[in-house]
């Protein structure tokens, strides 16, 4: 997983979610929430075999196209 390096952690990247690396990765997210004090993460994915149902409250599982496109929304 990419974490963001801006000052404050924003999201997390992540190409694929699955049942094997589901631990390792909303871990790691909920760790860097908990560290930088921060009320929720959002974890950027290129494929998910994760319903988002089964993700942490405070964790924002969002497809990187879905993503990708309300960002182009923002830019002229």
């Amino acid at each position: 997983m990419y974490i963001s390096s801006a000052p404050k952690i924003k999201s997390g990247l992540l190409a694929n979610l699955t049942r094997d690396n589901y631990d390792r990765e909303i871990n790691g997210l909920q760790e860097a929430i908990s560290k930088y004090n921060l009320p929720e993460g959002l974890l950027l994915v290129y494929y998910s075999e994760i319903e988002p149902k089964e993700i942490p409250q405070n964790i924002e599982l969002v497809p990187i196209w879905k993503w990708l496109v309300a960002s182009g929304n923002n830019h002229p």
